[in-house]
């Protein structure tokens, strides 16, 4: 049996705790014709001698350092450097079962598709697999719509296999520091001819209390996922197809819901008049793509745009289609007040 590379790219900053347990869970893959690339942002701890005392033992793990630039950019180099059919994405700090690779690789083949996704699990430690060994029987073609209705896996690429054709010159976006895996899986999911979803979950994200992530201090950094929806928005308008319909509504209605939820977020920050021009400014942008789908109601699209204008209402509009939101922002008002 012909056996066929997969590339799998690991961006790593500061990741000296971790990146030993990543890196053994990917060189033990049952699928042994792997090319492990990994992309050093500029870390300033101990991990590059950790990736480079692994790689004395295994020839398959590439080590490359670049000057800190983010997440994105250390994903476009390990795509510049990729050589594989098939290319994964793997963050330094979580894990995979030791199947993941062959089952992914076996599915691909199997429907011909151009993307293999699955769920992933959450971890709050080096917990055990929970996966001893490979179910075929667990699997199914999906659309792109059904893929976003039930799924996450859109909105991120972990826990992905793709065929390098599919990529095909797409790079993720630089100065985008949050919601630049939604707009390349966007780009990717359109692009595919095939898509199988996998009802296992092989992926690993482990949740940390230090990670980017978690830090709960407001900044423009979290206001970037209003340039990820827009910029979502402006990819998925260009599709005159029906059936796209769905994922007009999905992404629009996500925009302005992230415009509010940021405006709000903001509120009494140094970042709230920057936070308020960058919506007025998306805000007027989309509101004609938002008029424009014929799925939503036009009683519905008036109330998301008052929301829009008019903060306030919003939570009268959630309140009227929610009765328990009510006690949601009473809660909320009050910590406000504590704090």
């Amino acid at each position: 049996m012909m056996k066929y590379i997969v590339s799998i790219i690991i961006p790593i900053y500061n990741l000296e705790k971790y990146i030993k347990h990543c890196l053994e869970s990917v060189v033990n893959q049952t699928y042994k014709e792997l090319e492990i690339i990994c992309i050093d942002d500029g870390s300033t701890d101990g991990s590059a001698e950790i990736i480079k005392s692994m790689a004395e033992n295994d020839p398959r793990i590439k080590y490359i350092y670049q000057e800190n630039a983010g997440v994105s950019a250390a994903r476009n180099k390990g795509l510049d450097t990729a050589t594989g059919e098939y290319v994964m994405f793997v963050d330094g700090d979580d894990y995979i079962n030791l199947h993941m690779v062959e089952r992914f690789v076996l599915e691909s083949k199997k429907f011909g598709a151009d993307v293999v996704c699955s769920d992933l699990n959450i971890a709050k430690d080096f917990s055990k697999d929970v996966i001893s060994k490979i179910d075929a029987s667990c699997c199914q073609n999906i659309s792109i719509e059904n893929l976003y209705r039930y799924s996450e896996c859109g909105y991120r690429v972990t826990s992905a296999l793709f065929h390098h054709n599919c990529i095909n010159q797409k790079n993720f976006i630089c100065n985008l520091s949050n919601g630049e895996d939604s707009c390349f899986m966007l780009e990717i999911l359109l692009a595919s001819k095939k898509i199988v979803m996998i009802k296992e979950r092989y992926y690993y994200c482990l949740i940390r209390d230090d990670s980017a992530s978690h830090n709960k201090e407001y900044s423009m950094k979290i206001a970037s996922l209003i340039d990820a929806a827009d910029i979502t928005c402006d990819v998925i308008k260009n599709f005159s197809d029906s059936q796209y319909d769905f994922l007009k509504e999905k992404f629009v209605k996500g925009l302005f819901i992230t415009m509010f939820i940021n405006r709000v977020e903001s509120e009494k920050t140094i970042f709230k008049k920057e936070v308020k021009e960058k919506c007025k400014h998306i805000g007027k942008k989309q509101a004609k793509f938002l008029f424009s789908i014929n799925s939503i109601p036009l009683y519905e699209k008036i109330a998301i745009y008052t929301a829009f204008k008019i903060p306030f209402m919003y939570k009268v509009f959630r309140i009227m289609s929610d009765p328990s939101m009510l006690r949601y922002f009473i809660m909320r008002q009050r910590n406000e007040l504590s704090s």
